[in-house]
């Protein structure tokens, strides 16, 4: 769960409007976040809303991303099940609130990805555990390691 940060399926997301983008694995966010809020609609597959400790509105959301929009994309499970991060838009009523829970989204995303890459290595960690330098210095090790083991793009 993500501190200070409710998910309210109840909420009402009315005049909010996209503020900002982040890129996340769907995985990951669904580990944090729970499961979306499945669309009907083409241009949205899964959507969360989530409320602030202050009361304030954000949604979170693909847009556009899947075959429901148009051929030739992704169909929702595949999108879904990508190992690479993918760009998911944040609404919300001002610029402001959607930055900080982008800032708050990020960092949690950060200390799951070290926590997932630190067990895996056989490493346990409690995530209360990690200072913010240590947790640059290990996004640094993982992202390195990530980077080391992606194959070049065709040109």
């Amino acid at each position: 769960m993500l501190e200070g940060y409710i998910v309210d399926e109840m909420a009402n997301p009315t005049g909010t409007s996209l503020k900002s983008h982040i890129k996340a694995r769907y995985r990951d966010l669904e580990r944090i976040l729970g499961k979306p809020e499945e669309s009907a609609e083409d241009k949205v597959s899964g959507s969360w809303t989530i409320v602030s400790e202050d009361g304030d509105v954000i949604t979170l959301y693909d847009w556009k991303s899947t075959n429901r929009y148009a051929e030739g994309l992704p169909s929702v499970e595949a999108f879904r099940s990508s190992p690479i991060p993918q760009e998911f838009n944040i609404g919300a009523r001002s610029l402001m609130v959607a930055l900080e829970f982008k800032e708050a989204l990020e960092k949690e995303l950060a200390r799951a990805g070290v926590s997932a890459a630190l067990a895996k290595a056989g490493i346990k960690v409690n995530d209360y555990q990690i200072s913010a330098k240590d947790l640059q210095l290990a996004k640094k090790i993982v992202m390195a390691a990530h980077v080391r083991n992606t194959p070049p793009k065709k040109k």
